[in-house]
């Protein structure tokens, strides 16, 4: 910044003092017809009658207006700089960034290469860090002619995105056991399934229950915490067939061998049975014909397939 510095005149032809104390690269001019002495030329620099401070120290300028030869003492102290660690973000469980600063305040064209100690920026924050905010402080630069100051900075860590994978699961058959998705998020936490398709299976964790047939369909995901977000649900599909029932020594009067756990039921076509799991049911043919059945049986649909045979 350019100013005038006008000194007062005590007497002719005798010299006046005047003591201005400035920063290191403050420049102005003295209105004088000539400037006659410049006593630190390290502290302050003349050119015409503009003066300039270079440097540090004390420095006394003599100059002449008219017929009055006057002096100023100047005093030269640090200017201020302030150094401010760069804001940043990162995603949770990467590596820290490059921490960077920028500097404000340099006078007379200087820059960062003045610096005779760099400045030391260092984060508490890592790899393992939770999602938060975490201050980037700097300490340790000097330079000559600068009094430095510090500011704080911040290191924002957000959230990481995740995936899912889950192995495809081929036909099944109606059966009483079930089976388990076998599924992972990359953020290794647990996955979760639900069922689209509630009327022709469940799910009780990662466990599926076969109820009826017809296409399950399931969605897994992952609801995400803290450092991770939720995930894209991945949708599972796959198709649920009959479980074949098979009946043995069948005459008209008399059926035997019917797997399957079952209680007294009355099916299409007037039949009814008792049984438990692989033991062999009576059933009583009230008219049941040969031929494929649907039994429904616990919300289960087994298929009965009936071959007659003779009398």
């Amino acid at each position: 910044m350019l100013s005038t510095l006008v000194v007062g005149i005590l007497s002719t032809n005798s010299f006046a003092q005047c003591l201005v104390p400035l920063q290191y690269g403050t420049e102005f001019t003295i209105a004088a017809d000539q400037i006659e002495l410049n006593t630190n030329l390290s502290a302050c620099k003349v050119t015409g009658t503009t003066v300039k401070t270079v440097g540090q120290g004390a420095c006394y300028i003599f100059y002449r207006t008219g017929s009055d030869h006057l002096y100023v003492q100047i005093a030269a102290s640090q200017a201020s700089l302030t150094v401010h660690p760069d804001s940043l973000t990162k995603t949770y469980g990467t590596e820290n960034p490059t921490l960077t600063c920028t500097t404000t305040g340099f006078a007379n064209g200087d820059n960062e290469s003045i610096f005779t100690m760099q400045p030391q920026l260092s984060t508490v924050a890592n790899e393992t860090s939770p999602v938060g905010h975490y201050p980037i402080v700097v300490s340790g630069a000097a330079a000559d002619n600068y009094a430095i100051q510090y500011e704080a900075g911040n290191l924002a860590i957000t959230q990481a995105s995740q995936s899912i994978q889950v192995d495809s699961i081929a036909a099944q058959t109606l059966t009483a056991q079930g089976l388990n998705v076998q599924g992972s998020a990359t953020s290794g936490l647990n996955v979760s399934i639900t069922s689209n398709t509630p009327d022709i299976c469940t799910t009780t964790g990662l466990h599926v229950q076969l109820l009826a047939m017809g296409e399950c369909q399931l969605s897994v995901t992952q609801a995400g915490n803290q450092n991770y977000q939720a995930s894209s649900a991945v949708t599972l599909s796959f198709l649920v067939d009959a479980a074949t029932v098979g009946i043995r020594n069948w005459t008209y009067a008399d059926v035997r061998s019917i797997r399957g756990h079952v209680q007294i039921l009355n099916i299409k076509g007037g039949v009814e049975f008792t049984g438990n799991i692989d033991s062999y049911a009576e059933i009583r043919a009230l008219g049941l014909h040969a031929g494929a059945h649907l039994l429904r049986q616990n919300n289960k649909t087994f298929l009965i397939r009936i071959a007659r045979e003779s009398l």
